[in-house]
């Protein structure tokens, strides 16, 4: 399981655990993540229209919670790049599971790429699965009781979906993201540190002090001004020289503008923060953003292809599990409904002009794509809080850095 990758999407990341797995500092935390924007807008357009007809088909639908799967299919193949359908049959019905890599250990192909063999290890508060495939029988282990069956099929139920590899890792839409939003994050907190240093600088001369006491009273003196910010002092002897040391806001410009190359360089990759964007007022030309849709629509499509080549595979195994023909038909409505740049670009104008709000724009935008406007919105208030909480932190450090260059 790509856990940090699930942390970035579930916007759990940068807890303690993951810092340490990242070999991040202790005080970096989570200002930028468009990763849950990314990924909902990319299960709402790959699924935008999907729709699978024919008897086999109603008949699976029926026996499984296929509004949930179906999401649940589409969004570990987006996050894991790899995962399993276990199709099951239970008495009457076909069952159908979604598994990731952490939940078969082992599986063996032949030359031609069908599955051969497979083990199937599943834990849950209730129980423990395990099941073991073989072209000539099936053993299934439940807690500790052992079943072997047959398998009449003469194949292995276990379908893969596989978006890409990387050698011989499946490569996830968010893999190449991780790195740099780690980076970013650490720039804001490094920024955020030297605003902090310029807030409470270091002294430096040729006085020479009782290190312990020196600690002692400056433990003291913060200990009795929590909630105030104060500057670290020492009595200098007579003859003594003592300065504080001279800061320049250099070095957090550079960086500044190193995190926000990087913020680009984000966005470039990820045409759905870019759709947001145009929402909220962002300058883009038409062909730009025409070019950037199409980029997008090509991501989506090659990301429909996988869902149905593997559903079509789910499909007619399960209808001969079933002993019926497979009839089932798979389509879906165009990804980006005709001529939208016009209307999402002239949603632009109007926002920067103040005569439409960034909300109605949004869902606008969600209505022109045929994509659920909610996951998005959602997204889009939670990085303006965050952005709002930096942001009052940042003009905090600088009242602080402007408060103490008055007092010097």
């Amino acid at each position: 399981m790509k856990t940090n990758l699930w942390k970035l999407y579930q916007g759990k990341a940068y807890d303690e655990e993951y810092r340490t797995d990242r070999s991040l500092p202790w005080n970096v935390k989570k200002i930028y993540n468009p990763a849950p924007l990314i990924i909902n807008m990319d299960v709402s357009m790959i699924l935008k229209g999907f729709d699978i007809t024919g008897k086999v088909a109603e008949t699976i639908i029926a026996s499984n919670d296929w509004e949930y799967s179906k999401e649940n299919l589409t969004l570990k193949i987006l996050l894991e790049g790899r995962v399993w359908v276990d199709i099951a049959k239970v008495e009457d019905e076909v069952l159908l599971a979604v598994l990731i890599s952490d939940e078969i250990p082992e599986i063996k192909y032949d030359a031609g790429g069908n599955i051969t063999y497979a083990k199937i290890k599943i834990d849950t508060e209730e129980e423990k699965i395990e099941k073991e495939y073989f072209p000539d029988r099936i053993i299934q282990k439940v807690n500790e009781e052992v079943t072997e069956l047959p398998n009449l099929w003469g194949f292995i139920p276990l379908v893969e979906f596989t978006a890409e590899k990387a050698e011989e890792d499946a490569v996830s839409r968010i893999e190449n993201l991780i790195d740099t939003l780690d980076e970013i994050n650490e720039y804001h907190a490094d920024i955020k540190a030297i605003g902090k240093l310029h807030s409470d600088p270091l002294a430096w001369g040729n006085v020479r002090l009782n290190s312990e006491s020196l600690q002692s009273k400056d433990e003291e003196k913060r200990e009795d001004t929590k909630a105030v910010r104060q500057m670290r002092f020492v009595q200098v002897p007579d003859g003594g020289q003592m300065q504080f040391l001279e800061m320049s806001g250099s070095v957090m410009k550079v960086m500044a503008g190193e995190k926000d190359k990087l913020i680009e360089q984000v966005q470039n990759d990820y045409p759905e923060i870019m759709l947001v964007q145009v929402s909220q007022g962002a300058a883009q030309s038409g062909y730009a953003f025409e070019m950037k849709l199409t980029g997008l629509t090509s991501i989506i499509s090659r990301y429909r292809s996988i869902l149905k080549i593997g559903l079509e595979k789910v499909f007619e195994y399960a209808s001969l599990m079933l002993g019926s023909k497979n009839d089932a038909v798979i389509s879906y409505e165009p990804i980006i409904s005709k001529n939208p740049t016009e209307l999402i670009t002239n949603l632009a104008v109007a926002v920067g002009a103040g005569i439409v709000d960034k909300e109605t724009a949004t869902e606008e935008i969600c209505k022109a794509l045929s994509i659920d406007p909610e996951p998005v919105l959602k997204r889009i208030k939670e990085q303006t809080a965050e952005e709002d909480v930096y942001a009052a932190q940042w003009a905090t450090e600088e009242k602080a850095v402007d408060s103490d260059a008055e007092a010097r």
